[in-house]
């Protein structure tokens, strides 16, 4: 035990001030650390959420200009869609004459085939040597 007229040892209590001191200082500047980073997080935050709105503006505009340009221009897409009707209409129109056309010159090719037949027979009716002969140069072709 120490005696009330012995005064204690300054150095114990001047080094534990010290380090209670230096581990202050040191707590303050981690804090200060710890708060710039939060800090530049917060800021690079705030600029990629503003980058972020931007980006769903430009978004939002160019969509609402193309709704328009598709509202405003109904007509035009309907009169084209017309125009496009009357090109199938014509092309199937020039295609059904042609058609006729070729059907046409078939129902004239066999109509003179079967005129030629009947006078064939005909002839084969009143001329049967005839027929024969004509036979006969059929099979050698």
């Amino acid at each position: 035990m120490i005696s009330p007229g012995r005064p204690r040892p300054p150095v114990r209590m001047v080094t534990m001030r010290t380090a209670a001191d230096e581990a202050a200082e040191d707590m303050a500047a981690h804090l200060a650390a710890g708060q710039a980073r939060t800090r530049e997080a917060h800021e690079h935050l705030a600029e990629a959420n503003a980058a972020h709105a931007a980006e769903a503006e430009r978004i939002r505009a160019e969509a609402a200009g193309r709704i328009e340009r598709a509202e405003a221009q109904p007509d035009a897409a309907t009169a084209q869609a017309g125009a496009g009707l009357e090109r199938v209409r014509a092309d199937s129109t020039w295609q059904r004459e042609e058609l006729r056309q070729v059907l046409d010159g078939r129902v004239s090719i066999l109509e003179e085939a079967r005129a030629e037949v009947r006078a064939r027979a005909g002839r084969a009716g009143r001329e049967p040597g005839h027929v024969r002969a004509e036979r006969a140069e059929l099979v050698r072709a």
